[in-house]
């Protein structure tokens, strides 16, 4: 008798597992990831997790020898002054020359600047390319990928000025508690290795 309760019993639980493990993953994604984080002039290890980054976020990856990251340096502290009620997060890919970056902070001084050494928080929140954007809603749910606007069309071809802004667009949607219209657009600039 106990045999056949047991037997029971491990089928029930696996059951139960099968159907609950989604749930689970999706409310435990507490990944934890070691970058640098540059204040006070330098740059200092700390652990971050990723829950902590993805709140009301716009999170941006970066290299300061991209030319189309160079491109955007006015246009990243418009935004980050002009929708101050988001965080803004640099983080700067592996390979990025972070004594380069020191010498460029102008544009940055609404930002919290993080350098990525192995590109693994930049992996898992699916960036390929510099710079790539990134908005998080208050609940923590991505809203908009991809490029800031269309000013670059492919790598060498630029416009002077861009008629659709995607990301200023997802982040005044989000402002007036509507959904972005455009969910994600082709990044386009430097690949991230």
């Amino acid at each position: 008798m106990n045999y056949i309760c047991s037997k029971y019993k491990a089928v029930y639980m696996k059951f139960w597992i099968l159907l609950f493990s989604p749930l689970i993953f999706l409310s435990c994604n507490n990944s934890t990831f070691e970058m640098m984080q540059f204040e006070k002039h330098d740059f200092t290890l700390v652990k971050v997790n990723i829950k902590d980054l993805t709140q009301k976020s716009v999170i941006i990856s970066y290299d300061p020898e991209c030319p189309v990251c160079l491109l955007y340096g006015n246009s990243m502290e418009y935004l980050s002054k002009t929708y101050s009620d988001f965080k803004f997060i640099l983080v700067l890919s592996s390979g990025s020359d972070t004594a380069l970056f020191k010498e460029k902070l102008t544009h940055f001084n609404h930002y919290t600047i993080f350098y990525d050494p192995e590109n693994k928080f930049l992996k898992k929140i699916g960036t390929t390319t510099t710079p790539q954007t990134f908005v998080f809603s208050k609940d923590k749910t991505l809203m908009y990928n991809g490029a800031f606007d269309n000013r670059v069309k492919s790598l060498g071809s630029k416009s002077l000025f861009a008629d659709s802004f995607y990301l200023k667009n997802a982040i005044v949607l989000l402002q007036q508690n509507k959904k972005p219209t455009i969910k994600k657009t082709q990044p386009i600039g430097c690949l991230i290795q």
